[in-house]
């Protein structure tokens, strides 16, 4: 889906020498393409993987620091985004909130102004927390359906490289290790007690007070599916033309 939004430093260490980076963004990621529908979607005989979009609208807010102390160049990043459901998302759709930080150090390894050239090393760390949703899980192929994730942190420790060849062509990478946190992936509530009788009414025949996503062969204590020692890795490659 895309993304549009705004970028904006009222403060910037190159102006002024003894002045902090200060970089505000603020953005919106509209739910264009048709969300995926794990009742539905099948790997087509040429590859294809269907839909992958999941309906909803984004709003996304970081701000990040930093401030350059010869070849060192210390940051720190505050994010977060959260998602609402769509009129086109799935039924039942419940996005999960993220937010976080990472915290990091530049080392200038080269650097020409003049030439706009760079070379730079990164080491960060960070952590993320995911709140608990109604969402797209790891098993939702399997099951064919949206499942009630439990809320979770994710933390990461990486390193990464930034050149930039002269002012128009800049290229970075970044590589992380990722751990989750222990959590549910089937974490369904049975319902909710409207009735103030301190117990939900399961043989009510108008059903107004069970859950109907609630499935009781996977979201009943002794039968939840439970993620445990999540490892994982990350690797991206940016490249950029500027004009």
């Amino acid at each position: 889906n895309p993304t549009f939004g705004l970028r904006w430093s009222p403060t910037n260490n190159e102006r002024q020498p003894s002045a902090v980076t200060t970089t505000i963004e603020l953005s919106y990621t509209a739910p264009f393409f048709p969300y995926m529908d794990p009742w539905e979607e099948q790997e087509t005989s040429t590859g294809g993987i269907g839909n992958v979009a999941n309906g909803a609208h984004v709003v996304n807010f970081s701000v990040a620091m930093s401030k350059r102390f010869g070849a060192l160049d210390p940051y720190f990043y505050l994010q977060y985004h959260g998602p609402i459901a769509s009129s086109n998302a799935m039924q039942g759709f419940h996005g999960q909130h993220v937010g976080g930080f990472r915290t990091g150090m530049e080392l200038i390894a080269s650097e020409d102004l003049e030439n706009s050239q760079k070379l730079a090393f990164d080491v960060f760390a960070g952590a993320l927390y995911m709140s608990e949703g109604r969402n797209y899980s790891e098993i939702s192929d399997v099951l064919n359906d949206l499942t009630y994730v439990e809320q979770f942190m994710r933390t990461e420790a990486g390193a990464g490289l930034y050149f930039r060849a002269g002012p128009f062509v800049h290229l970075d990478v970044d590589f992380a290790f990722t751990y989750d946190t222990d959590h549910m992936m089937t974490a369904e509530d049975i319902g909710e007690d409207k009735n103030g009788n301190n117990y939900v009414d399961l043989d009510d025949p108008q059903g107004n007070e069970t859950n109907i996503y609630y499935n009781p062969i996977l979201d009943t204590p002794g039968r939840r599916l439970y993620v445990e020692e999540s490892i994982g890795w990350e690797l991206m490659i940016h490249g950029g033309l500027t004009f």
